[in-house]
């Protein structure tokens, strides 16, 4: 068994599971889905499609009460405490497969908002750096196993969740302004 502390940035939750070794980051989702942490927090999540065969995060709600919502920040010697409630942000994307690229649900939108993971081992480095970067970004579903496919988790590995805002088109795409830019960076 492996120990993996789940970690969901800027939502005030952590907690450390027990799961198989090589186990996927859904499995580590599903561990610890609505199981209070050590502050009481529970955390639910959805996916686009169906749990089992789903390739992104659409949906993570935590739910505080007692004060759980706490800022651990490094350094804080008080740390803050924000209102109990239920703190929860679905994504404004899809994930379109032939492209491999995430696109706006709205086509009038320029971005999207979507929850990102990353995976740190038991130094916290992150695995798609280590070594000089032999591992590139890359889109991996959060159900997929295997180095061949994704990450082999171990104990003391760290999953990282983080709501990210992703640009998939120009702010502004008429050739006059392409144009007034260029010539506004070039002097």
């Amino acid at each position: 068994m492996a120990k993996v502390t789940l970690d969901i940035a800027g939502f005030y939750y952590s907690i450390d599971v027990e799961v198989p070794e090589s186990s996927t980051v859904k499995d580590v989702l599903d561990a610890a889905k609505g199981v209070p942490n050590l502050l009481g927090a529970i955390l639910d999540y959805g996916s686009e499609g169906s749990l089992d065969t789903a390739f992104t995060v659409d949906r993570i709600t935590i739910t505080h009460t007692n004060g759980s919502a706490r800022s651990r920040q490094t350094g804080a010697s008080d740390p803050r405490t924000y209102e109990d409630g239920i703190y929860s942000f679905s994504d404004d994307g899809e994930f379109h497969s032939p492209s491999h690229r995430f696109r706006a649900k709205d086509p009038n939108k320029n971005f999207v908002h979507a929850w990102q993971y990353y995976v740190y081992d038991e130094n916290f480095q992150d695995l798609s750096r280590k070594n000089g970067g032999n591992l590139p970004r890359k889109i991996v579903g959060y159900s997929d196993a295997g180095p061949e496919k994704g990450y082999v988790l171990k104990d003391g590995y760290t999953v990282v969740w983080r709501l990210v805002t992703i640009m998939v088109g120009p702010n502004v795409s008429t050739p006059a302004h392409i144009r007034r830019a260029t010539a506004m960076s070039s002097s």
